[in-house]
């Protein structure tokens, strides 16, 4: 078990990690409603307030339709743009002013969690102002974590605490694996999707990256507030630390201070 049965200690303090693993990290906040949505007008005024975050695109939502028998009369329907998606000038954050909620990613280099709630603070105020929420009924923080590792040696069972065991079956070998978990913070309401795996190195034959993907939320109604936002964000994150350093192995941490 990764959690205590007690009141989770939202102060508790964690090594910091100078090289830590983290590919991905992500702060998704999906609200109830909005005003009335207009993507054009949308578009130009992040354009005109985001002088960082220059590259611009859309998202569009598709509908598939696919006949059973007859595959050339598949189509496929173009429903319209149902968000703005904003490029930061260095590639580094990723921002998606949706119809659904706000959604900020740092895909390369992650400094520190402070800086990257401070840059969906600023944000997410450019969000409310331009799409007025009524109020957020999720707040997700997720972090995924990329280990490379020796495939034949099979290190990438021993970059988990609790990776599995090759005697489980007539002692056979593990070739390759994939855990979910879904977990309940005792006496909170948040939740945890953690999900244990391995994938293919692209350019190293013998290589592999053990992955820690680990998607921490609130789904509960909740306020705009930021004072608000940063309440749940203070225990989210105090819960994706737990179970990073619950989850990886001890020797495998020592690698990333």
């Amino acid at each position: 078990m990764i959690f205590p049965l007690r009141k989770p200690n939202y102060d508790e303090k964690f090594p910091h990690l100078n090289k830590a693993p983290i590919v991905e990290a992500v702060i998704d906040l999906r609200i109830n409603s909005t005003v009335s949505w207009n993507d054009k007008i949308l578009k130009e005024q992040i354009k005109s307030r985001l002088p960082n975050y220059t590259k611009i695109e859309e998202n569009h939502e598709i509908e598939f339709k696919v006949t059973v028998g007859s595959p050339q009369d598949s189509t496929n329907k173009d429903l319209g743009c149902v968000g703005i998606r904003a490029i930061s000038n260095d590639g580094f954050y990723i921002a998606q002013f949706n119809k659904v909620g706000f959604t900020l990613s740092r895909v390369k280099q992650y400094e520190d969690w402070k800086t990257f709630c401070d840059e969906t603070n600023k944000l997410w105020s450019l969000y409310r102002e331009l799409l007025a929420p009524k109020a957020i009924k999720r707040i997700g923080v997720r972090f995924i974590n990329r280990m490379l590792a020796d495939y034949k040696s099979k290190e990438f069972l021993t970059c988990f605490r609790d990776a599995p065991k090759a005697k489980q079956i007539f002692s056979w070998g593990i070739e390759n694996f994939l855990h979910k978990d879904v977990l309940r913070v005792p006496n909170t309401n948040y939740h945890v999707n953690l999900i244990k795996t391995i994938v293919s190195s692209p350019t190293k034959q013998n290589e592999v990256a053990a992955i820690l993907d680990c998607d921490v939320f609130y789904g509960e109604e909740a306020s705009c507030e930021w004072s608000d936002i940063g309440n749940h964000l203070r225990a989210i994150h105090w819960i994706k630390n737990k179970v990073f350093f619950e989850s990886i192995a001890k020797k495998k941490i020592k690698e990333y201070k």
